[in-house]
C-alpha cells in the first residue's frame, strides 16, 4: 500500500486539472464551475479534523504522530513531523475564540510561525479548511503561489486590482475589484480559479497584448 494512502479513510479523489476549453473569463468561470466547483466543496466537507485540514484530505486518525498521514497534492512533500507539530499547536491555539477569517488566519500565523516547512501557504490552506467547517467564507483572495501568478495576468490584461497589504501575512485582492465573472465565484472558488486556470490566463494575456500591438 501507498505509504501516504495507510492514514486515509478512503483513497484519495483527484481532480484532473486539465487544459480547459474556452476563450475569455466568460467562458473559463462557465467551464470552472461545471469541472470543479462541485469537486472541491465536497472535498472541503469531507474534512472535520485538525489533522485533515493540515493535510487537506480525511484521516482515520487524528493528531497521533502516525509518521503516515494522507495528505493532498499541496501538502504531499510536507514531512510527517511537521504535520505532527503543527497540529500540537494549532489544537491548543484557542481558534475557537474567533469569528472572522482574518483574525482567525492571523491565529494560525502566529501559532505555526516557528514550525519548520509550515510556509503560508500552508498556514492559509489550514485557515481556509478549518473557516469551512465553520460557515466562515474568507474576506478576500489571498495571493499565494499560483493564485499570484493568475492574478499577475488579470492585471497584464489591463485590470485593476485592490491588493490590501497584511504584513507579514502577505496580501489578498478585494474581491469585488476582480472581473465580474471571477467576482460572482465568491472569495473560496475565485482563489482557486485563479490558480487552477493561471496558464489559459496567460495565454489570454498574451493574445490581447498581441492584439493591441
Amino acid at each position: 500500500m501507498d505509504i501516504i494512502q495507510s492514514n486515509c479513510k478512503e483513497p484519495r479523489k483527484h481532480i484532473c486539472f486539465g487544459e480547459p476549453e474556452g476563450c475569455d473569463l466568460d467562458e473559463m468561470t462557465v467551464d470552472y464551475r461545471s469541472r470543479y466547483l462541485d469537486a472541491i466543496e465536497e472535498g472541503h466537507q469531507a474534512l472535520t479534523t485538525y489533522t485533515d485540514f493540515i493535510c487537506g484530505a480525511p484521516n482515520k486518525k487524528e493528531g497521533e504522530d502516525i509518521k503516515k498521514y494522507c495528505k493532498n497534492s499541496h501538502q504531499f512533500r510536507m514531512p510527517s513531523s511537521t504535520v505532527y507539530n503543527a497540529y500540537e499547536n494549532l489544537k491548543n491555539a484557542g481558534l475557537e475564540r474567533y469569528n472572522t477569517f482574518g483574525d482567525i488566519h492571523a491565529a494560525v500565523y502566529e501559532a505555526t510561525r516557528e514550525v519548520k516547512q509550515f510556509g503560508m501557504l500552508a498556514i492559509y490552506d489550514f485557515t481556509q479548511r478549518y473557516c469551512y467547517s465553520r460557515g466562515i467564507k474568507p474576506d478576500g483572495v489571498y495571493l499565494h503561489a499560483g493564485v499570484a501568478t493568475g492574478a499577475r495576468e488579470l492585471k497584464r490584461m489591463g485590470y485593476s486590482l485592490n491588493i490590501i497589504d497584511l504584513g507579514d501575512r502577505g496580501s489578498m485582492i478585494e474581491l469585488s475589484s476582480l472581473p465580474a465573472p471571477i467576482a460572482a465565484l465568491g472569495t473560496l472558488h475565485a482563489e482557486s480559479f485563479l490558480c487552477i486556470y493561471k496558464d489559459l490566463l496567460a495565454k489570454l494575456a498574451a493574445s490581447r497584448s498581441n492584439t493591441n500591438n
